[in-house]
């Protein structure tokens, strides 16, 4: 699903910037929350209930706020 440039907006808002050389080494830049998204959903092996949890994330608070909730298991996965 693609994102819009309001989306991505609020995507670079909440960040986790320390994620930034797991994105660089995946090759994936800073615009291309949809391809973190993906990258992270791999990487993380969610469990059905984890993908629930965000999929419920991003429709009630936005594909941003679902990101960084990724995010935030990524962190507490890879450091």
């Amino acid at each position: 699903m693609t994102w819009s440039t309001s989306e991505i907006q609020d995507y670079l808002a909440v960040r986790r910037k320390e994620l930034g050389p797991v994105y660089v080494a995946a090759g994936i830049g800073i615009i291309e929350p949809e391809k973190r998204a993906e990258y992270l959903a791999e990487q993380l092996k969610l469990t059905p209930t984890d993908h629930d949890v965000i999929m419920r994330v991003s429709l009630k608070e936005g594909k941003a706020k679902a990101l960084k909730l990724l995010e935030d298991m990524a962190v507490e996965f890879f450091f």
